[in-house]
């Protein structure tokens, strides 16, 4: 996936936690989500990587509710900078 060297070796997910590697949020966490519109912008690129990872983290986060699988992975594509702390 492009995303792995968008966000490059730093800022990465432990999974299955889905726990950013170099700082331990939840990720994406600001650094990667900062990296990811470095390399695709507001467009709708950044959204479908965001989907990708949001697809793939899913079965491994089965007890978090879908609300806040979607503000942690998706609406902070949308806004002008970071919705939030990663993860809510």
């Amino acid at each position: 996936m492009r995303w792995l060297t968008a966000v490059g070796s730093l800022h990465l997910p432990h999974r299955p936690a889905w726990t950013c590697r170099r700082c331990g949020l939840p990720y994406p966490c600001p650094t990667a989500r900062d990296r990811l519109v470095a390399v695709y912008g507001r467009t709708p690129a950044l959204a479908e990587q965001a989907s990708d990872l949001l697809y793939e983290a899913v079965p491994e986060l089965a007890g978090v509710p879908p609300a806040d699988l979607f503000d942690r992975f998706i609406a902070w594509t949308a806004s002008g900078g970071r919705a939030g702390p990663a993860g809510g």
